[in-house]
């Protein structure tokens, strides 16, 4: 291998609770990343289907109040059920997200695919496991052996704009981008989120 090379490893749209849930994707991916010899890999959005989790989460919340005791605050019991929801999510997601020894992932959540959700149970894997690292919607990443910049990125809201084409959601984030960055696009850039 050249040791100019820098192996990278890009994957999205796991959806975990939703119908469309892809693990035998992912742990085809895995394989891949591992046989490639990867240094790292980007989970860019779709970690979470907040669409279909949330009437979950909301459903434990009626649930839980309507068996409260007439001692116990609602605030305590959501706030009760609100963890224990999160927490059981990112159990499940830390086990099932393959390790690679020496590989680091790096975690991208977009509010609109992953929403509150989906940040949440982010933020608690990056503290279960030493190697996932949690950014929200964006991120730059130096090139060290080419010297360029890589974007990658996630919508932050629901791309409205349909189309002809089906590089025009993906082109509709990195206009987003273009116009919010002062940096502007990278070298190279990634979007998550679409097929």
């Amino acid at each position: 291998m050249d040791k100019k090379a820098l192996r990278l490893g890009f994957v999205s749209g796991l959806n975990y609770g939703g119908l469309d849930y892809r693990v035998g994707l992912w742990k085809l991916g895995w394989k891949i990343f591992q046989d490639e010899s990867v240094k790292t890999v980007f989970l860019a959005g779709g970690l979470v289907d907040y669409r279909y989790l949330l009437p979950e989460y909301q459903g434990k919340v009626r649930k839980a109040l309507n068996s409260k005791s007439k001692e116990a605050k609602a605030s305590d019991v959501m706030a009760e059920v609100r963890k224990n929801f999160l927490e059981d999510l990112t159990k499940r997601l830390a086990d099932l997200i393959p390790r690679i020894p020496g590989v680091k992932i790096r975690l991208l959540t977009s509010p609109a695919y992953d929403g509150w959700i989906g940040e949440e149970v982010a933020l608690l894997l990056a503290e279960k496991r030493r190697d996932i690292y949690h950014y929200m919607s964006r991120l730059r990443y130096e090139l060290v052996p080419s010297a360029q910049t890589l974007g990658v990125y996630v919508p932050v809201k629901g791309v409205w704009m349909r189309g002809d084409f089906a590089s025009t959601p993906v082109a509709r984030v990195l206009k987003d981008e273009k116009g919010r960055s002062s940096h502007g696009l990278c070298d190279l850039n990634v979007v998550g989120c679409f097929a």
